[in-house]
């Protein structure tokens, strides 16, 4: 696949699967080996959470088989996040993944967000906050 396949893959992935919460498509993005199923669940999750969650493609680059996106999530806590009840607040964080893709496919993935200024946004007390 070209570069240009490779970053429209990832597009796709946000758009066709994030964006439209459908996580059957999500998982279509990845081989088999990349722990799917506990994919799933985490979309899962964050769909019950937030169900107005939107994933936001800021950038993308490509060289190789590797594709880095930067990508901004933002969301209204309506439902039960990791032990946290509904807050009804909103969040708007900010994150980068580096995506390795074989064949079109997602075959090695590794990213950092921003849980810390989430859960802050959420309304979480952090221990050393004040």
């Amino acid at each position: 696949m070209s570069i240009e396949e490779n970053k429209a893959t990832i597009r796709n992935l946000f758009e066709k699967g994030w964006n439209k919460k459908n996580i059957e498509a999500i998982a279509q993005f990845y081989t088999p080996g990349e722990n799917v199923e506990g994919l799933k669940q985490f979309a899962s999750l964050i769909f019950a959470a937030f169900p107005d969650y939107q994933l936001t493609v800021e950038e993308l680059i490509a060289e190789g088989d590797k594709v880095v996106v930067r990508w901004r999530a933002q969301g209204t806590h309506k439902g039960v996040w990791r032990g946290l009840a509904p807050t009804g607040k909103m969040f708007d964080i900010l994150g980068i993944d580096i995506e390795r893709l074989a064949d079109g496919k997602i075959v090695a993935e590794v990213g950092v967000f921003e849980n810390l200024t989430m859960l802050e946004q959420l309304g979480v007390e952090l221990p050393g906050a004040h």
